[in-house]
């Protein structure tokens, strides 16, 4: 995620996640990330690909100093890249059925200057180690960076020494070759055109019969339909998800299929919502988006929000840290001073994003999820040089976060339960005995929609106003820490 900062705006305006639809767009500079691809683990399904030195370059990143705010973003823990990389690929794996990442590494390649380890050791305070015999550094988050060469970094996380060592021994000579071939397309596509793309691997991710029983639960997916749905969904090869800036910020999604899609021409929109509000990942930007199928494809674009992108950020696991990138030249940046209002800002912009959130019914659990993955970024953010009170100001908002989704979750789990026994509390007065005759069937489906929309309402309420208390206690930790630090440094927060 890139922040491009507008003069005279304090906020700053996202600007480029991916560009998925540059297809006629030339090529800058020779094909690189099919070097970097031989650092992908086995067993990668998901790769983001980032040039950001052709992003940087373009007419539009310089009109907005996009290198100071991504910078200021990526020290800040809102951004997966820095200007100080010119090439980033990340590689994990992924259980799809749980949506849990089980590892991540990332490679990170510049021509300006070369990394130094022992630099980076002495910033982050541990001693520098070697490993199948590279330098090596245990980084405070539990990743290990290792040198791959003069001008490119590995990291790996979790930090597993073993794991990190056959990593480094099976590192492919023959370029991006081992991996499936929907990454391997991702790889040339990000070579030939794109600034950046987060690609996933979905070949027999699912099994068949399972495919078919999850679609059964869904109301996008008509009865008649079932069947046919279930025969195009399970070719799917995988998804591909991207974001261009024009005039204005708008995101794409492409789902590749072995075979045609036509069966989800009317249905694909509603059944990807349906998907993305199961699994708790669902961006509200969606639901304006237009659809279309081409002969394998299905493609959603349209605008995306500032939130909807960070949301789709946090679901990027990214091991690369401040510390490993930054300029050493740049000392001012990272006094105690600096990094402390970095950090109190990054805080800030979480808080005031979520405190504009409103949950929809429907939408409890993915919300619960979004509320979660915030938690786990503010977690992620640097606290190198960052005074011991916003440190643990950030841990009381991040357990916050999980207490809000904690709400968001269990009160959606209330209202399924209260309105299941409705149908019991019909069945226990007769009600649905009047099944066989037209007023009694209305009166009783009458009644029991009636019933469900006051749970559903009620759970609404009451799950806003928790998390209303929750966030009103939050806002006023944080004013009370703003008032603390502009003491306690003599400049405003």
């Amino acid at each position: 995620m890139l922040y491009f900062c507008q003069p005279k705006r304090s906020i700053p305006t996202l600007f480029l996640l991916a560009a998925i639809a540059l297809f006629s767009r030339p090529a800058h500079s020779l094909a690189q990330f099919a070097t970097d691809a031989r650092w992908a683990p086995l067993h990668t399904n998901l790769l983001v690909l980032i040039n950001s030195k052709r992003v940087f370059e373009s007419e539009v990143a310089k009109k907005e100093r996009a290198a100071d705010a991504s910078r200021a973003a990526f020290d800040a823990g809102l951004s997966i890249v820095s200007p100080n990389v010119d090439r980033l690929m990340i590689a994990s794996n992924v259980d799809f059925e749980a949506m849990q990442t089980l590892w991540t590494s990332a490679v990170g390649s510049r021509e300006s200057k070369k990394f130094d380890l022992t630099e980076i050791a002495n910033k982050v305070g541990k001693p520098l180690d070697t490993i199948a015999g590279r330098s090596l550094v245990l980084m405070p988050s539990d990743a290990m960076l290792v040198e791959l060469g003069p001008s490119t970094i590995g990291v790996m996380k979790p930090g597993n020494r073993q794991a990190v060592a056959n990593w480094l021994k099976s590192g492919v000579s023959g370029g991006s070759n081992h991996l499936p071939s929907y990454l391997k397309d991702a790889v040339s596509f990000a070579d030939a055109n794109a600034d950046v793309i987060i690609a996933l691997d979905l070949e027999d991710a699912l099994p068949p019969a399972e495919i078919r029983q999850r679609l059964s639960n869904f109301s996008s997916v008509p009865a008649a339909d079932l069947d046919s749905v279930t025969e195009t969904v399970k070719g799917i090869r995988g998804i591909t998800l991207g974001i261009t800036f024009r005039q204005s910020v708008t995101g794409s999604i492409k789902i590749d299929f072995l075979g045609s899609p036509q069966t989800l021409e009317k249905i694909g929109k509603p059944l990807l919502i349906d998907v993305l509000q199961k699994r708790g990942m669902m961006i509200d930007d969606i639901e304006s988006w237009t659809v279309k199928t081409t002969a394998s494809q299905l493609l959603l674009t349209g605008p995306l929000s500032l939130s909807g992108v960070r949301a789709i950020a946090s679901m990027v696991s990214q091991p690369l840290l401040p510390e490993i990138t930054a300029d050493s030249e740049a000392s001012n940046a990272n006094t105690t001073y600096a990094r402390s209002m970095t950090y109190f800002k990054s805080l800030e912009s979480y808080v005031g994003e979520l405190s504009k959130k409103r949950a929809s019914v429907a939408g409890l659990k993915a919300y619960a999820t979004w509320f979660e993955n915030y938690a786990q970024k503010i977690d992620s953010f640097s606290i190198l040089n960052v005074d011991p009170e916003l440190v643990a100001l950030g841990e009381g908002v991040s357990d916050s976060l999980r207490q809000m989704g904690e709400v968001a979750r269990t009160s959606g789990l209330d209202a399924k339960s209260q309105k299941s026994e409705v149908q019991t509390e019909m069945i226990n007065y007769g009600y649905d005995g009047y099944s066989s005759y037209g007023y009694g069937n209305r009166y009783a489906n009458q009644y029991r929609q009636s019933k469900r929309k006051m749970i559903d309402t009620k759970s609404k309420v009451d799950a806003e106003e928790q998390a209303r208390q929750i966030l009103k206690s939050i806002t006023e930790e944080m004013n009370a820490a703003r008032k603390s630090m502009s003491l306690k440094y003599g400049v405003d927060f």
